[in-house]
């Protein structure tokens, strides 16, 4: 696997990690393969978030890939989106395709640039592979699996991702959720994922959708595979008994998650 210091022949690039400067540094929180629909084509292409932390207000943050289709290392500058919790600012890129160009990414890394230096977070030289990234997959011993939860629709609904196993030809999958300590509860069934891009043959993506609608608010969920006609046999996954609960604390720019 080639380093970022072996892509680019005369130009001297610092590679340096996170630690280098104290003033500011970056890291990838979230890189996602996902394949869009453009002018009647698939495009495959990715979101992508980071978190960099610093005051240099003239500063740019890039992401640098291997595209697999053209054998060229791609630099895209990213976007500011929000500051987070953690008193970060989060850069990010949702599915770009610049000039239709697929971005089938191999390996990436992200750097973060102002007019006196850089600073990079590229695996300690080594770059990510993309196949350390996909979240639509399962590991052998995994039936069924949370892949992520995420904002739509301008924050009205909380999408949760999952997938599982083909084999257990289940009917559906969804979500069972309350939002007062499952006094009272719903189960909710999804829909399937076209667009992912699925690490396996042996695997399906669905996604379910709660209504959200801007507000600040808690939910407390469990997922379940519709296997068979009697509920009680359904294939259960409850994060080991202890559920999964999803925070947002919605503000008038944003809302922002807890999970």
């Amino acid at each position: 696997m080639l380093s970022l210091r072996n892509i680019v022949t005369g130009i001297s690039l610092v590679i340096c990690s996170s630690s280098c400067w104290a003033n500011y540094s970056v890291s990838i929180l979230k890189f996602e393969p996902v394949a869009v629909e453009e002018n009647g084509q698939t495009i495959n292409t990715f979101n992508i978030e980071v978190a960099a932390q610093g005051e240099e207000l003239d500063k740019e943050i890039y992401i640098v890939g291997h595209s697999q289709s053209t054998q060229r290392w791609i630099e895209l500058p990213l976007e500011y989106l929000y500051d987070n919790l953690n008193d970060q600012e989060v850069w990010g890129l949702n599915h770009p395709t610049p000039n239709g160009s697929p971005l089938d990414f191999t390996e990436i890394a992200v750097k973060y640039q102002t007019p006196e230096s850089e600073v990079w977070d590229n695996n300690a030289g080594k770059n990510y592979p993309i196949s350390s990234f996909n979240p639509f997959s399962l590991a052998p011993e995994q039936q069924i699996k949370l892949v992520k939860v995420e904002l739509v629709n301008k924050r009205e609904r909380l999408r949760i991702h999952l997938v599982a196993r083909k084999s257990l030809q289940a009917k559906a999958l969804g979500v069972q959720w309350t939002q007062n300590n499952w006094a009272s509860k719903k189960d909710i069934a999804g829909v399937i994922n076209q667009n992912a891009i699925l690490n396996g043959d042996d695997i399906e993506a669905w996604y379910v959708d709660l209504p959200l609608n801007n507000q600040s608010a808690t939910f407390s969920f469990k997922l379940f595979a519709d296997t068979d006609d009697n509920p009680t046999q359904w294939l259960w996954h409850d994060n080991h008994g202890d559920n999964y609960a999803v925070t947002t604390e919605c503000r008038p720019e944003n809302c922002i998650l807890s999970f």
